[in-house]
């Protein structure tokens, strides 16, 4: 069974599993896998004992995935990132089904994304998943001359007497299981399942916060992987797992979480913010969403407006105590001198302590799951819910900051939705 353990940002996640990796006993083998590089390290330095190896580039000849098999052989602990984990192939796979290994992920994974095509790339579900004309009639051609197959659910397979050449990734996709298509038009790439089916690993740990609501969770009901949940709870210095929501944990974190954030509720700022009608069709417009900031590129300079006069005039916010975010495809374009790249931190940031001093905060997105993602889910009737998706994410993203350490923050929002959803989550 793998278990979740499903606690709030700083609650000791890390903590408890670096005291029970030191815990195991020494044949029992461990694979920790982290968002970033930083906290690879951290593994490395708190549990010494197992001498924890860092997959490189030069034992891999130019590939750390290559480097983490021989890795895998020689029966390493191994701490090791997301990305890379995510290129784990059928021949990595074999052998870890002949080792003893336990897998912690810190915070939940990108195990739904569009492909690339001609790289083999995985593209970020951040933004705006859409096929090229070129990706579409490619993909229609591959189908047309039998190179591609659709299967059942709309799961792709490759003709094996094809010739692959350059497309040998997507072979290498269809083979294990993880490639689909969907709307005729652009390929979706799945993490393989069987890394979870319970023959890979000999238990499996999953530390991250609200969980239900991530696209993870939703991968697991495609794919009917069940989970237990559990929450840390953090006594001294000593961690114990304790049932999911017995110990009370979710709130208490937010009843302090309550008196240390202070959301701007300047009204004139926040008014671009609020929901709307289009009168020529008379649909909703979704203020903040990423199809609003393609529909109006004219209210950039608004932000930008809003955003210096929240951190110099009401504010009085230092430069180094600033942090911003926004859709990816739209960071360059809203980048100036004040909303500078240095204070710029990722929408999908996490499991990083690397900006616990920053106190003024601006979130300038109304966040949406991909409807790519939304039919893909549908076609085995599981659905999606859109405002805990986005609470998720936005909880995620501001406990980046100095709220971690205990200290008060200021936030500005200027989407009523995110806002509200915010606050109704904290009870005011």
């Amino acid at each position: 069974m793998i278990k979740v353990i499903d606690s709030p940002c700083g609650s000791g996640k890390t903590v408890w599993s670096i005291q029970y990796i030191n815990k195991l006993p020494a044949e029992r083998r461990v694979i920790f896998v982290t968002p970033f590089l930083s906290e690879c390290d951290r593994i490395v330095r708190g549990c010494s004992r197992k001498r924890f190896v860092q997959p490189s580039v030069r034992s891999g000849k130019g590939r750390k995935i290559n480097d983490f098999l021989l890795l895998v052989q020689a029966n390493k602990n191994i701490a090791t990132t997301h990305a890379l984990f995510s290129s784990i192939d059928g021949r990595i796979l074999k052998e870890l089904k002949l080792h003893n290994y336990t897998l912690i992920v810190d915070e939940a994974m990108n195990v739904l994304n569009k492909i690339n095509i001609y790289s083999g790339e995985t593209v970020d579900s951040d933004g705006e998943i859409v096929a090229t004309k070129k990706e579409s009639d490619d993909i229609k051609t591959f189908l047309e001359t039998g190179i591609l197959k659709q299967e059942e659910n709309d799961k792709i397979s490759w003709d094996k007497n094809s010739y692959l050449g350059k497309y040998d990734f997507l072979k290498h996709s269809s083979d294990t299981g993880n490639l689909f298509i969907m709307d005729n038009a652009l390929l979706m790439w799945t993490f393989s399942p069987e890394i979870f089916l319970g023959e890979v690993f000999k238990e499996i740990y999953i530390l991250t916060y609200q969980f239900d609501f991530q696209i993870h969770s939703y991968y697991f009901k495609y794919y009917n992987i069940e989970y237990e949940k559990l929450e840390v709870l953090m006594s001294g210095k000593k961690c114990e797992l304790f049932p999911y929501g017995s110990q009370g944990v979710d709130l208490e974190f937010r009843r302090q979480a309550r008196d240390l954030i202070e959301i701007c509720e300047n009204s004139k700022m926040n008014s671009l913010g609020s929901p709307s009608i289009n009168m020529s069709d008379k649909t909703p417009i979704t203020s903040l969403s990423i199809h609003w900031y393609k529909e109006h590129p004219h209210m950039l300079k608004t932000i930008q407006n809003n955003v210096t006069n929240f951190w110099k005039n009401i504010a009085g916010a230092a430069g180094n105590d600033r942090m911003w975010t926004c859709f990816k495809d739209n960071e360059k374009t809203m980048s100036n001198q004040v909303l500078c790249k240095k204070n710029f931190i990722a929408i999908n940031a996490r499991a990083t302590n690397d900006f616990a001093n920053k106190k003024y905060l601006c979130y300038l997105a109304n966040r949406y799951i991909n409807p790519c993602m939304i039919r893909f889910f549908s076609k085995r009737d599981i659905h999606l819910n859109q405002d805990e998706f986005a609470l998720a994410e936005l909880i995620q993203w501001i406990w980046r900051s100095a709220i971690r350490n205990g200290e008060k923050i200021y936030l500005y929002i200027p989407s009523e939705r995110m806002r509200n959803l915010l606050k109704k989550w904290l009870d005011i």
